[in-house]
């Protein structure tokens, strides 16, 4: 339809033209029966007034001229009303006809949405989003309207009302597609603004295991802990991961954690006692989780402290340390007086306690990693004798060179390009035989790496006599004199 006064098209709806203004005025097609009524009615009105003008003609009587004039004007004013009313009532026709029109329209929810859309196609977003909003209050379930609703108020840039709205869509159930359509456009929204905080609750509270896997590296949720919390009988290893990358803070005495606190890199030993694990998570975003806390009670038996059977004190001959392992414990131990530990050497067979002074210290450990109290022994081993160390070493190295396995002092070797160096290792006492030292053979390379050959010699502590040692059948030392 084309407006009567500039001729452009009219839109669909609307009552007036939007390019000159023009009020457009519809006059409805009637029912058969009231167009008949009307017609009998104005027929009636025609007819009378003929009856008149003849009767007038044929009475030249002037009282029935008079009659007839008056009658006429009676008539008169009765066509005028009947023709007052059937005006009226042709408008109040019109007008009802009009407003059923325009109450169907404005209750239609299909016709608002085809009427939104038409405006989205032809880019007039503010109409639309009128359009739309009218949609979603016939049809306050329809996702369709209000994701469509949307994305007209993002395009009319306006921006805050149109998260609202994709936010709404993406927590509703059902129509799965326009939901994670709606969890897109929310992220880029967030991301743009830098929102990362108010994105990764609003990811959290969606509660959705899809949204979770896809959108894991916006999110913070709370550190997830290894051991629920309670009580326990053994040393609980805690370890706490994270759903994404980051860092989380952690303390152990219940106090809040802040960016100042222990990172956690490796599992938590909670050993005896009680302890309140309180950590939370930064993403790479910088978004930060809540809080979450966790009470531990460890109560496990403590191993008794080792018994070693050489006391603190001086020494004047080889005297080896021996320590019992209480059962279900290993035994740790330092000759340099540091603290033991579990990366320490473990005590496995009995200890040479080496020349001059030394401090040695013991720990054991349960199976659970418990560790007990630590033992520290003070030696110093001197011996009576005009054999030193080095004199032991030189009497070795003199005996290969006599042997011919080397060809100078230095230990040139005949057979490699390397040496062959002899070193000391212990002083011990061999039953029935007495007091040596013992010297290792080295191999030195031209890199100069040195490493243990496996051969093993001994000179005697106070007469100076060398030996080729090797071991029988019984693990003894078997002395070959040379």
């Amino acid at each position: 339809m084309n407006c009567p006064k500039c001729g452009a098209e009219l839109e669909e709806g609307f009552l007036y033209c939007k390019k000159c203004g023009e009020d457009i005025h519809i006059v409805p097609d009637f029912e058969p029966e009231i167009e008949n009524s009307i017609h009998e009615i104005l027929t009636g009105v025609v007819g009378d007034m003929a009856a008149e003008e003849h009767l007038e003609k044929e009475e030249p009587d002037g009282f029935l001229r008079e009659e007839v004039k008056r009658l006429r004007r009676d008539k008169a004013s009765f066509h005028i009303l009947v023709g007052a009313g059937i005006g009226f009532a042709v408008l109040v026709l019109i007008l009802a006809a009009v407003g059923a029109i325009l109450r169907f329209r404005y209750f239609s929810f299909d016709y608002q949405m085809e009427q939104a859309n038409t405006c989205m196609n032809n880019e007039n977003y503010r109409t639309a989003v009128e359009y739309y909003t009218r949609a979603l209050e016939l049809d306050q379930t329809s996702l369709t309207a209000k994701y469509l609703l949307a994305e007209a108020c993002l395009l009319q840039k306006e921006t805050d009302r149109a998260l609202l709205l994709y936010q709404e869509v993406a927590a509703a159930k059902g129509e799965e597609e326009i939901r994670m359509e709606a969890v897109n456009t929310v992220v880029a929204i967030c991301s743009e603004r830098g929102a990362y905080q108010e994105l990764s609750d609003f990811l959290i509270s969606l509660g959705d295991d899809t949204v979770v896997e896809g959108f894991q590296k916006y999110m913070a949720k709370v550190p997830e802990f290894s051991y629920v919390e309670g009580s326990y009988e053994e040393v609980i290893p805690l370890k706490l991961t994270s759903n994404t990358a980051g860092i989380i803070y952690y303390t152990t005495d219940g106090s809040m954690p802040d960016e100042n606190s222990e990172v956690y890199e490796s599992p938590i030993f909670l050993e005896n006692g009680d302890y309140t694990i309180a950590a939370y998570f930064v993403n790479e975003y910088g978004i930060a989780s809540d809080v979450v806390k966790k009470f531990y009670h460890v109560d496990v038996s403590i191993p008794f402290a080792p018994e070693v059977s050489a006391y603190s004190g001086d020494y004047t001959s080889p005297t080896q340390i021996f320590v019992e392992v209480q059962e279900g414990c290993r035994v740790y131990y330092t000759s340099d007086g540091s603290e033991p530990g579990l990366e320490s050497t473990e005590y496995t067979k009995p200890i040479n306690m080496p020349l001059g002074k030394s401090r040695f210290k013991f720990v054991a450990y349960n199976e659970e990693g418990i560790s007990g109290e630590t033992i520290t022994r003070d030696y110093d081993l001197e011996l009576s004798t005009q054999v030193r160390v080095s004199d032991a070493e030189d009497i070795i190295t003199q005996g290969m060179l006599d042997y011919g396995k080397i060809y100078d002092l230095s230990g040139l070797s005949y057979e490699t390009y390397g040496k062959y160096l002899y070193r000391y290792q212990y002083v011990t006492n061999v039953k029935d035989q007495g007091d040596f030292y013992i010297i290792a053979e080295i191999y030195e390379d031209t890199q100069g790496i040195q490493s243990r050959t496996g051969a093993l010699y001994a000179v005697g502590v106070y007469d100076g006599k060398r030996y080729r040692l090797s071991l029988n059948e019984v693990n003894q030392y078997v002395f070959e004199e040379f």
